[in-house]
């Protein structure tokens, strides 16, 4: 079972959106719930954009391309209250929704979801998206993917998903419980270290693996505390230049070898008539055009980006980067691809 969960997920069927007319909006990083010193989500402004986009009859489809919801540094109140502004209107929206998951929200990367809503739908892809535009293709993807540490590691980040969703699960018990959960299990897992010597030798590693999963609660729990109080407080700051010479605010040029590598994760179908690729992940909103492929970075919502509130408008025939700016649209770059 554990060889099979951490083995590379190669994406035999990829989701794939026809686009023979009209366009599709892509969104990146709003990373709901997110409210520290240093920055926030701004989610009422991407909610201001949606509505600005309902009487829109050219709008075929909405893409949000990952870390959409921030799991990782965020309150359950803050997380409810942008999650609830923002998918109001994102599912007021009488158009396909195709939610392409991040670095941030990856606990969902495998809970399918399909919810009929009039003409629409809204589908979770777990990897990335291919748009076929007819005798060309665009890949869209949040970008993470393109992180050697990612290319390196592959399966792990999958393992990464599982025991996050345990640790949520139990900070999200009320009051203290979650500490007292942990001291019973590390109890039951002395008891069962001490009874597993008087088990007959084909039990005993059994009993043995079951002492070390026992103690899990209490690790995790003491992983998530220190994080808490050390990490985002004292590390963080102190490692933020480090983290953005690794992958966030990198330009899209230097990542044109990492996404060829990745492209042969496509089948070959598809991966032949890709022209285009859209991600976000490093926060950094830009359009260039790098060995035939024209590459797009959709950007973020996130109030200590370079440039926040931008996003990617994509037609059968050009991409536009553009910005929401005082309920206005700016346009920041366009191509044909």
């Amino acid at each position: 079972m554990l060889k099979r969960l951490l083995r590379p997920r190669r994406a035999e069927e990829p989701v794939v959106v026809k686009l023979r007319e009209g366009k599709l909006i892509v969104l990146s990083d709003l990373h709901l719930g997110l409210r520290t010193s240093r920055a926030r989500s701004n989610y009422e402004a991407a909610a201001s954009l949606l509505r600005s986009l309902r009487e829109d009859s050219d709008l075929k489809g909405l893409v949000l391309l990952g870390d959409i919801v921030e799991l990782w540094q965020s309150s359950a109140k803050d997380l409810l209250e942008a999650a609830y502004t923002f998918f109001r209107e994102a599912l007021s929206l009488d158009v396909p929704l195709y939610y392409v998951t991040g670095n941030h929200d990856r606990i969902i990367t495998h809970s399918p979801l399909e919810l009929g809503r009039g003409k629409g739908r809204a589908v979770i892809v777990p990897d990335y998206l291919i748009v076929d535009a007819g005798d060309k293709a665009c890949i869209l993807l949040h970008g993470h993917q393109l992180d050697r540490l990612f290319l390196a590691t592959r399966g792990l980040w999958r393992l990464e998903s599982y025991v996050y969703t345990l640790s949520e699960a139990l900070i999200s018990l009320p009051g203290p419980s979650e500490w007292v959960i942990a001291v019973v299990s590390v109890a039951s897992s002395a008891l069962v270290f001490t009874v597993s010597s008087t088990l007959p030798p084909h039990v005993k590693p059994i009993a043995y693996y079951g002492s070390v999963v026992l103690l899990l609660p209490l690790v995790l729990l003491v992983w998530r505390y220190v994080q808490s109080r050390a990490w985002y407080l004292f590390l963080a700051p102190l490692f933020y230049g480090l983290a953005r010479s690794r992958m966030r605010y990198r330009k899209l040029r230097e990542l044109e070898l990492p996404l060829r590598e990745y492209l042969s994760e496509v089948p070959a179908s598809e991966r032949e008539k890709v022209r285009c690729a859209v991600l976000g992940h490093t926060h950094v909103p830009e359009m260039v055009e790098v060995g035939g492929l024209t590459l797009v970075n959709a950007g973020s919502w996130v109030s200590d980006s370079p440039q926040p509130n931008t996003f990617v408008e994509l037609s059968r025939d050009k991409v536009r980067l553009l910005a929401w700016s005082g309920g206005e649209v700016k346009v920041l770059g366009e191509r044909k691809w």
